[in-house]
């Protein structure tokens, strides 16, 4: 029998894991389900061409984080406990039909004074994250692949261009090969040594000058890496196998999947059997950090089949649990090392997630400005993320996926990139770029000397948040709050800034209405009731009445809109540092 609870017509309602593309889910069917986020989403003709040829373009629901957990415009707030496949049916005026595959449930239902005090509830049951490390706050971390020589000459050449990298991001440290979706890894977690000769030194050397080291794994293995991998010293898959740690089908075979190609093939590590998770959790503290590195991206955790056989458990149940488990590894890993200040960024996530995970990324989205899959989609990321815990978020700057097949040209440009960090310096916890999948077809940061000069300004513009983010880092710590906000968690009984997605708050004192358009010069902001001062010209303060205000300001690149609020001494303190920045680092 469904569950059905009350709700009014006029009712909003937010949340349900990392929603992309949909803010208000009244009048819609959501389902809670870990997938992949799929390509496009709704962008058409990819999505329709992409689902036809390969059944990856995904649709508006598709997402990473799958949570069962609600919070309305009429300060309510729901939740199931358990990690059954459910669907929740919104489209009725006064009712929602929550139906869980499951024999029973738990639910609970949190009633408080605002949105923010359902988040503080709620995130007690969930778990809240910590601080990530100081070292890792200003800065950037500089996604690139390509070998030792190759990262060398990368380095020289941004610090020329006064960048100095808080860390390289090289996902390819444990080799590279070729199929039709690009560039991928060898899911064989270990260096490649043919590819970064002498990567202790590297590490070592780019350490000592203040660079860290940071790399990529996921729970999955390569089953073709003693057949076609050149060079390796443990194969990884074999071994799991060999133990029986290993997601396995009915006949007790491991559960071979593709990722991509039909040629690029894994099999997952049971993380329900205890010895498989100890195993890999090993793998991780001998393999990572004790190869000179102080993090990566812990990728996937989407893909456990429900005909699987597990060690332990219905893989009904352990679907959208498999992210919990993985995010566990992963602490377990860093706690089992003696390096206890690593940080680990993942994209799957159930609802126990934030107590594992020290930082969370938004996933692959496409380099585009649409509110599918592009960059607009982020901000719907952030804000949803945040209503279940996911306080400490951040996004590929530039994006991941480019398509240039089936007549399709989907490659990064050189505005979008520097428009995604003009909005990430302001949004994201931690300043990330990545090459992409078609690295060499797209714009990088590197491209050319007037790129990186206005990528140094975003930075600078990043760093000038770092005093603001600790202080709501701790209070992430303490209530569970986000750091990026929907503006109605504070203004709960404004019906415009209930409806509004594409500006955000960051903590309580800060408004940002980034551009989202190519060739824009200005952008408008909806400034909610109260003081607020134009952070980059502190002499245009706007009052806003009870019914809020529209304004319009200039934005050329480089300076996203930012307000503050008027009473505000971190907002004071940032236009300070804001005014002290060259205006004209971004214009050509």
């Amino acid at each position: 029998m469904p569950l059905l609870l009350q709700t009014a017509s006029s009712e909003k309602i937010y949340g349900l894991g990392v929603q992309y593309s949909v803010r208000n889910l009244k009048g819609r069917v959501v389902p809670v389900l870990t997938s992949e986020q799929g390509i496009g989403r709704g962008l058409e003709p990819l999505t329709a061409l992409l689902n036809a040829a390969a059944k990856s373009g995904g649709s508006w629901h598709t997402t990473y984080s799958a949570i069962p957990h609600y919070v309305t415009s009429q300060l309510k707030s729901f939740f199931l406990e358990g990690s059954n496949y459910a669907t929740f049916d919104m489209t009725a005026n006064h009712e929602i039909k929550i139906q869980v595959f499951a024999p029973g449930f738990r639910s609970r239902a949190i009633l408080g004074y605002s949105p923010l005090q359902h988040i503080e509830e709620y995130t007690i049951y969930a778990g809240r994250m910590k601080p990530i490390p100081s070292w890792l706050l200003s800065g950037p971390v500089i996604g690139y692949e390509g070998g030792t020589q190759k990262v060398l000459d990368l380095y020289a050449k941004l610090t020329n261009n006064n960048i100095k990298p808080t860390a390289f991001w090289l996902q390819d440290w444990s080799g590279l090969r070729i199929d039709t979706f690009g560039k991928r890894l060898w899911w064989n977690w270990e260096v490649d040594d043919d590819n970064y000769p002498g990567w202790d030194s590297l590490c070592h050397n780019l350490s000592q000058a203040g660079t860290k080291m940071l790399t990529y794994i996921n729970p999955y293995l390569a089953d073709t890496v003693s057949k076609d991998k050149k060079s390796f010293k443990r194969d990884l898959y074999k071994e799991a196998a060999s133990l029986g740690y290993l997601v396995q089908k009915q006949n007790g075979d491991p559960y071979i999947l593709a990722s991509g190609s039909s040629s690029f093939t894994f099999g997952m590590v049971d993380f329900t059997n205890p010895a498989a998770a100890a195993w890999y959790s090993k793998v991780i503290t001998d393999n990572m950090l004790g190869r000179s590195q102080m993090g990566w991206m812990a990728d996937f955790g989407e893909y456990l089949p429900f005909d699987a056989k597990l060690h332990n458990g219905n893989p009904l149940e352990q679907h959208n649990l498999y992210p919990e488990h993985w995010a566990e590894a992963n602490q377990i890993g860093v706690a089992n090392s003696e390096t206890h200040d690593a940080v680990f960024f993942m994209r799957a996530s159930h609802t126990r997630s934030p107590a594992y995970s020290t930082l969370f990324w938004l996933g692959d989205q496409l380099v585009t400005w649409d509110e599918h899959d592009g960059l607009k989609s982020v901000i719907d990321g952030h804000l949803s993320a945040g209503l279940s815990g996911m306080s400490l978020m951040h996004s590929d700057i530039g994006g991941y996926t480019m398509i240039n097949e089936f007549h399709l040209n989907y490659t990064r440009s050189q505005e979008l990139l520097l428009r995604w960090a003009e909005m990430s310096a302001v949004s994201d916890v931690v300043f990330r770029t990545h090459p992409g999948n078609l690295p060499d077809s797209s714009f990088q940061i590197w491209t050319d000397d007037w790129t990186m000069q206005c990528f140094a300004h975003m930075v600078q513009i990043h760093d000038l948040f770092v005093p603001y983010r600790i202080k709501l880092m701790q209070n992430a710590t303490k209530q569970g709050h986000p750091l990026v906000r929907a503006m109605w968690l504070h203004w709960p009984d404004d019906t415009t800034a209930q409806d509004i997605g594409q500006q955000f708050m960051l903590g309580p004192d800060f408004l940002i209405a980034p551009a989202l358009e190519a060739q824009v010069t200005e952008v408008s902001a909806y400034l909610p009731q109260g003081e607020w001062t134009y952070a980059w010209n502190t002499s245009h303060t706007h009052t806003a009445p009870g019914q809020g205000l529209n304004v319009t300001v200039q934005a050329p690149l480089g300076t996203p809109a930012i307000f503050y609020v008027s009473t505000s001494a971190d907002g004071a303190a940032v236009s300070k540092g804001l005014h002290g920045l060259d205006a004209k680092a971004c214009a050509k």
